[in-house]
């Protein structure tokens, strides 16, 4: 899928122009539209500036809205949906309506106040709850209260872009360094 100015474009594999939306409710983060299983059927997010979504089924109809916004969007095994931007994440439950958690602020770096996230290259939910954020320093782990854990640390001396691409719980945790 890609989105442009004039709506969300679904395509093929072979690049075939599969349906065009124009029903938008603002100017969308291009770079974020998702896909999600709402316990139901499988949908598309095409996440708008200023928050939440547009909603589409696969045949291109709009459907509704949901609450999800950021720019990384990825639904988690356990069915949640995970958000990140550059200094936030959030995570939903599996319709996209309920924010079950937030960490991150937009007060000014270095200021005093809740934890900053400088680079924040995406996250994922673990099964036992266990919050992986990825920085542009390594891995940092909270629980799902967000208090935090700990972190893995990556060579500040060294290209390490892809060095942090492991298997953690079982998934793959992959690296984006921006």
């Amino acid at each position: 899928t890609a989105s442009q100015l004039s709506g969300v474009y679904a395509y093929d594999t072979s690049g075939n122009q599969l349906w065009h939306n124009s029903q938008i409710s603002g100017p969308l983060d291009a770079e974020a539209i998702y896909g999600y299983f709402d316990g139901s059927n499988f949908r598309l997010g095409a996440p708008y500036r200023g928050g939440g979504s547009d909603v589409y089924d696969l045949s291109g109809n709009h459907i509704g809205t949901n609450a999800v916004s950021g720019s990384q969007i990825m639904q988690q095994a356990n069915g949640d949906i995970v958000a990140t931007s550059s200094g936030f994440i959030r995570i939903y439950d599996q319709t996209g309506m309920t924010q079950k958690f937030y960490m991150g602020t937009d007060i000014p770096a270095n200021s005093g106040g809740p934890f900053h996230f400088y680079v924040l290259g995406g996250a994922t939910e673990l099964s036992d709850g266990t919050i992986v954020a990825e920085t542009v320093d390594g891995l940092l782990f909270f629980t799902s209260a967000g208090r935090y854990l700990g972190a893995v640390q990556t060579d500040p001396y060294s290209n390490t872009t892809g060095a942090v691409d492991t298997l953690i719980d079982g998934g793959a945790v992959i690296s984006y360094n921006n």
